[in-house]
C-alpha cells in the first residue's frame, strides 16, 4: 500500500511465517488472512479520516462521523443476521 511505511516488511513477515506453519496455499486458511487484511486496511483508512477530520473540522467531527459508522454496522450487523444460513454438508 502507497504510503504506509513499514507495510511491505509486515506483509513480507506475514508470508515468511505462513510458509514456515505450513499454512501458505491452504484455501481453508485463506480467509483468515483475508479477515486479518480487512482489519489491517480498516485501522489504515480510520486512522486516515479521523486524522483527516480532526485537522480540517475538529475533534467534534471525530466522534461524529465514528458514531455514525457505528450505526451503519449495527444496521449491517441486524440485517445480515436476519438472512437465512445455508446447511452446511
Amino acid at each position: 500500500m502507497f504510503g504506509v511505511p513499514g507495510q511491505r516488511h509486515i506483509q513480507a513477515i506475514a508470508v515468511e511465517q505462513g510458509k514456515q506453519l505450513g499454512i501458505a496455499g491452504n484455501p481453508d486458511l485463506a480467509g483468515g488472512g483475508l479477515m486479518v487484511a480487512g482489519i489491517q486496511l480498516a485501522i489504515i483508512f480510520g486512522a486516515t479520516v479521523g486524522g483527516l477530520l480532526y485537522d480540517g473540522v475538529g475533534y467534534q467531527a471525530t466522534f461524529i462521523a465514528s458514531g455514525v459508522f457505528l450505526l451503519i454496522a449495527a444496521v449491517l450487523a441486524l440485517l445480515v443476521s436476519r438472512t437465512a444460513m445455508p446447511v452446511a454438508r
